[in-house]
């Protein structure tokens, strides 16, 4: 088993670092998945629906069908010590997507 120990106290609504893992498809996510699940592993992340606004993020979601999570993070070979936090039933962290301009 697996985990991560804060070495000092973390105040509440703290960063504390960037998930990083290879961006998969959806589908793709759910056929490692099996394989994971299989084998005792959960370095998964599904990302979040795009918001009205997010005009990127929209197109991607009419791209894949109108899926609830049309892509996801699989951190298993690219991922770094952020896959060892929250794997709990009664989790002390939430997540936030974050996205950056792009400029072409």
């Amino acid at each position: 088993m697996w985990g991560l120990i804060a070495l000092e106290e973390i105040p509440a609504g703290a960063y504390l670092m960037e998930y990083r893992g290879e961006i998969v498809t959806k589908k793709q996510g759910d056929m490692r998945g099996s394989y994971y699940d299989y084998n005792g592993l959960s370095y998964l992340f599904d990302m979040n629906d795009p918001l009205a606004d997010e005009m990127r993020e929209q197109t991607v979601q009419i791209a894949y069908d109108e899926e609830f999570f049309p892509l996801c993070l699989d951190s298993m070979f690219y991922g770094n010590e952020s896959r060892f936090i929250n794997h709990s039933c009664d989790p002390n962290v939430q997540s936030f997507n974050l996205s950056g301009s792009y400029e072409t």
